[in-house]
């Protein structure tokens, strides 16, 4: 099979010789979004849909590309004409949903994210199901749980269920008979610590009867947007003491600001390329006076022994559960991290946490501040262009000068 940068030489010359062939246009966009050259895909595809205005494919890819390059106006435009040709595309919901999030109109985002729901799961390859075979009992809708049992499931990240776990203080005071929760077993010793009364299951494990089911990122609308209730960012988890004790002694060894540091998410997730950092963007860190960074990346093992070279001690085989990295976390004196479960867990904490954020961020960040109603112990610190990490270090850098005083 030939290499994908050999095919786009051969459409260029297809296209000078015929410049107005919509199938030729919208391939070599597709080619040139494949290798990363977002401008020329986005001209491409401008240059097919002039001549064929009702092609959901490119539609559907111009957004992706507008998405990427900040555009998101547009992008939002583009996937509600794709949705006029094809208003049961239930990707394209999910995805103008996030955009709407973003752009602020989060009750009219949550209500058509509800399409997510109708989409087959799709997991990495080598990453289990999620979505249990059976669900128990109806959807919950909201009503009562008083004496009522209800599963709940983790159908995303480690990030998407951290943020969620700030609605389950309001389901326990419902006084319902059980609450039972299908999550990551990475998450099992810190939910026992801080809800002890929700029953855990991991995913493949057997699912008992149920009054009603529901997913976790759904308790958004249900619950997060009742009337009356005010997201005011405050702490809803804490770390297990002893380990806190335990990080403590051992980083009193060290002088200076104590700073947790990483520098990728997810590698399977979709936008890694945008939200992830090279380590050598993080080397202005290194050269701050007073401060001592801590690695609690657990992949990256690479960029973790480079960075090691500059001076981080690395935490990464200390923090292989969530409640030991939250113990971690409660011992130092902030974290900078990615977008990423670090920074949810960070913020659920009350922890000081710069969130580094790519030029178009996930939807719950907005698309401008430095502060976000999620968490009140975050800053966000933004790219100003695509993929410019250095004027983001250069605003930590800045930061940290003021936290040292």
């Amino acid at each position: 099979m030939p290499d994908k940068s050999e095919a786009l030489p051969v459409l260029k010359q297809l296209i000078a010789f015929n410049p107005d062939d919509f199938g030729t246009l919208a391939l070599a966009g597709s080619q040139c979004r494949n290798l990363d050259e977002p401008f020329a895909a986005r001209d491409y595809f401008r240059r097919a849909l002039a001549i064929k205005a009702r092609a959901p494919t490119v539609l559907s890819q111009l957004a992706a590309i507008q998405v990427e390059l900040g555009d998101v106006h547009d992008a939002h435009h583009l996937l509600t004409r794709l949705l006029e040709i094809e208003p049961q595309n239930a990707n394209a919901h999910v995805r103008r949903a996030m955009l709407k999030m973003l752009m602020g109109d989060v009750d009219g985002g949550l209500a058509e994210y509800e399409w997510r729901l109708s989409i087959p799961e799709d997991r990495p390859e080598g990453l289990p199901n999620l979505r249990p075979a059976r669900l128990p009992g109806r959807a919950w809708k909201g009503e009562s749980l008083a004496g009522k049992t209800l599963f709940f499931w983790c159908e995303q990240g480690l990030g998407d269920t951290l943020q969620c776990m700030r609605f389950l203080p309001d389901l326990l005071r419902q006084r319902p008979a059980a609450i039972i929760g299908q999550m990551p077993p990475r998450l099992h010793a810190l939910m026992r610590l801080n809800f002890p009364s929700v029953q855990l299951l991991t995913a493949g494990d057997p699912v008992p009867p149920a009054d009603f089911y529901c997913e976790m990122m759904s308790l958004m609308a249900l619950v997060g947007r009742q009337a009356g209730r005010e997201e005011r960012g405050q702490p809803y988890i804490v770390a297990p003491k002893e380990e806190i004790d335990q990080f403590r002694v051992r980083l009193s060894a060290y002088a200076g600001l104590k700073i947790g540091l990483a520098w990728a998410g997810n590698s399977h997730h979709k936008d890694d390329k945008n939200r992830s950092i090279s380590e050598e963007f993080l080397r202005p860190l290194f050269r701050q006076q007073g401060c001592q960074f801590f690695g609690l990346q657990l992949s990256q093992q690479a960029a973790t022994r480079a960075l090691v070279g500059e001076g981080m001690i690395d935490l990464s085989s200390d923090v292989s559960n969530m409640a030991a990295t939250a113990a971690a976390i409660s011992a130092l004196d902030l974290i900078v991290t990615v977008d990423s479960s670090l920074a949810h867990l960070a913020g659920a904490l009350g922890r000081p946490v710069i969130t580094l954020l790519a030029q178009t961020p996930d939807w719950r960040w907005g698309l401008e501040g430095t502060g976000t109603p999620l968490y009140r112990s975050m800053y966000l610190a933004r790219q100003k262009a695509r993929r410019e990490w250095a004027g983001v270090i250069e605003e930590v850098v800045s930061l940290l000068a003021v936290k040292r005083g």
